[in-house]
């Protein structure tokens, strides 16, 4: 028997006309891109068949690369959903067989003669459809092959549906057990949002597709039943060549969200797929639209969705927040995107021009918490660097205190105005209760280095490393906890692992000058001048300056060794040079230090102690000045800084 051209399958509401090469819903065209098209095609043609990942590859992609393959697949399965508005995680029409491949499940028709389709030849290939090349391998007929599958749903029935009920009671008690479970004793969930990719063809949007993905892990870090990759390491696979299972393997995570960013003349979209790495399934699969310059609400559709997928809805510290838009401003929270994109390049230029993005946040939304918090960590970071701290200093607690009058909870607040209790106001105490906030330390960490050393100096034990370590595990490229722990074997004077500790964290981030410090002061420590000199200067060489901060410590090497000199050469270049803006006057006392001379180096510590600089603190615990511990004017400099009022 001939095998009849099927050139019009009908399924559901829809008919794939496949020689015009259009998809169809009562009559009417359904948009969808003609790769998608393609793809709907191969599976249409064999309804209850699975087909492979790779043999969908091998007829459409050809020789494309794995990992475009890997990509566009997702893409063409989540369009294909999306037109026939299809549901991965309960489908009509395509289902996802972990680690298997699709499978059309949906009755499939030949609209000419009305009948399922069907062939007279088992191995007759269907046509491909109109307008792309034949696939270069033949396509299996999939009529005997659906008939007979068909058939034996047919004569099963009606055993199979007592036995659904009795499946579906059992189901229901233990779905209902489960949920009266404590969370306790479910595995817990551990999530790695991976970098959210800007396909839109412009990459001025990158800020939108970062900001997205930094907004997602800081919002659903709320949720204390998730186990949350921290944003440090996620940002490291933001150009990832490796897939998302393997990923999760390395994270030794169970549950992986990627997404796309995309636009058209008449939207922009969020595609978003969310997978068990366990076994491959599909948790959540949408594709989120929103106008072109407002993704306030995709962002809290997607939280909600993942948070209901995940069976963990009910568990956020406060879900009714957590569930809404954070802004209620379309143009503020593009402004908060822009400016929390500049903010993490921690250059001061950059640093401005986000305070400026964030205060036009607040300007528009007075209520945008999150921008208000923002606007903390920016005036701070250039009041502890680069700054007069007297002016960056004030506006930082200011902005910190308006963003936790409206969320008390909000922990980047909270980790700013510990850091302005320790570093300006001098109040040990009070910066320990403000950092055992959740969530508080973990951001202070990401600000300055050597937090948890000096908020120990409030006299309070714990296991710093323990802590450190926890934290670890959920950001584990993290340059700054890794830099912590080499701060805390530091000052417990175990040179070698803190050197260990510091090279780990310059080869996760080398644009991160805190291990370079970090390492030039330990070599120092140990005598090692000439190595502290070549690490320090070699940050300049990577990155096109020197802070102030590796000056010093240059000087000081120069100065212990004896280059004495060269070492009040750097301080003529900290004190006396214009353009270098504001230097902290600590700065300048830590080289007289090496070159013994105590007059100077007490008058310049007595000068930080005027502008309030953010590192007189670490005079308590530092070993460069252990030597002069026993100088009565050691002991003023202290009861001064411990008993001075802002």
């Amino acid at each position: 028997m001939a095998t009849t051209r099927n050139n019009r399958l009908r399924f559901g509401d829809f008919e794939l006309d496949r020689e015009a090469g259009k998809l169809l819903r009562e009559g009417q065209p359904v948009k969808i891109q003609p790769q998608p098209l393609r793809v709907l095609d191969i599976l249409v043609q064999r309804p209850g068949q699975t087909i492979s990942r790779e043999e969908l590859r091998s007829y459409i992609w050809n020789n494309s690369t794995f990992v475009e393959f890997d990509q566009g697949l997702n893409y063409c399965i989540r369009q294909i959903r999306l037109a026939l508005h299809d549901n991965a995680a309960d489908p009509e029409y395509v289902e996802t067989l972990p680690k298997q491949g699709y499978r059309f499940i949906a009755d499939v028709h030949v609209s000419s003669n009305g009948g399922t389709l069907e062939s007279g030849e088992e191995n007759a290939a269907p046509e491909p459809i109109v307008t792309e090349p034949a696939p270069s391998q033949d396509l299996v007929d999939p009529g005997p092959v659906y008939r007979n599958w068909r058939r034996r749903r047919r004569f099963k029935w009606s055993v199979a549906a007592g036995l659904g009920i009795l499946i579906a009671i059992a189901a229901t008690f233990a779905y209902l057990t489960l949920r009266r479970q404590p969370a306790a004793s479910r595995e817990p969930i551990s999530l790695a949002i991976l970098p959210i990719a800007n396909h839109t063809g412009n990459q001025s949007l990158n800020y939108v597709a970062d900001g997205l993905t930094d907004d997602l892990i800081r919002q659903l870090s709320q949720v204390p039943a998730l186990r949350l990759m921290g944003r440090t390491t996620m940002f490291r696979y933001r150009d990832r060549t490796a897939r998302a299972e393997a990923i999760a393997k390395a994270l030794h995570v169970n549950t992986v969200m990627t997404g796309e960013l995309r636009r058209t003349p008449e939207h922009t979209s969020l595609a978003v797929e969310v997978t068990n790495a366990g076994d491959g399934s599909i948790v959540l699969d949408r594709e989120y639209i929103a106008d072109a310059r407002d993704l306030r609400t995709v962002q809290a559709d997607l939280q909600r969705d993942m948070l209901a997928r995940l069976h963990v809805e009910g568990s956020a510290r406060d879900p009714g927040r957590l569930l809404q838009s954070v802004t209620s401003n379309a143009d503020a929270y593009q402004e908060f995107l822009q400016g929390d994109t500049l903010a993490r390049t921690a250059a001061p230029a950059d640093i401005h021009q986000a305070i400026l993005h964030f205060e036009k946040a607040v300007a528009l939304d007075p209520k945008f918490d999150l921008a208000w918090s923002s606007l903390a960590s920016g005036h701070l970071f250039l009041g502890i660097y680069f700054e007069p701290p007297r002016e960056q200093i004030p506006p930082a607690r200011k902005c910190a205190e308006r963003a936790l009058q409206m969320n008390p909870s909000l922990g980047e607040a909270h980790g700013s105005l510990g850091l302005i209790h320790l570093l300006y106001d001098w109040d040990l105490p009070a910066a320990e209760a403000e950092m055992s906030t959740a969530g508080a330390e973990a951001a202070a960490i990401g600000t300055l280095a050597c937090t948890v050393h000096l908020i120990e100096s409030a006299g309070k034990p714990r296991n710093a490393e323990e802590m450190l370590r926890r934290m670890l595990a959920y950001d584990p490229q993290s340059s700054a906890l890794i830099a912590e722990l080499g701060c805390v074997d530091f000052y417990r004077g175990d040179y070698d692992a803190a050197l260990r500790h510091y090279r780990d964290a310059l080869q996760s981030d080398p644009q991160t000058p805190v291990a370079y410090w970090g390492m030039g002061k330990t070599l120092n420590a140990q005598g090692k001048h000439a190595e502290a000199i070549k690490v320090l200067r070699s940050f300049k060489e990577r990155n096109g300056f020197e802070p102030p901060l590796l000056t010093a410590e240059i000087g000081y090497a120069l100065g212990a060794s004896g280059q004495r000199e060269q070492a009040l050469e750097i301080i003529r270049n900290l004190s006396r040079n214009p353009g270098a803006g504001f230097i902290d006057p600590y700065y300048v006392s830590i080289v007289y230090l090496s070159i013994k001379d105590r007059d100077a180096a007490f008058r310049w510590l007595n000068k930080s102690l005027d502008v309030r600089s953010s590192f007189a603190i670490s005079i308590l615990t530092e070993p460069k000045w252990q030597p002069f511990r026993s100088d009565p004017r050691f002991a003023l400099a202290v009861q001064r800084m411990l008993t001075s009022k802002t």
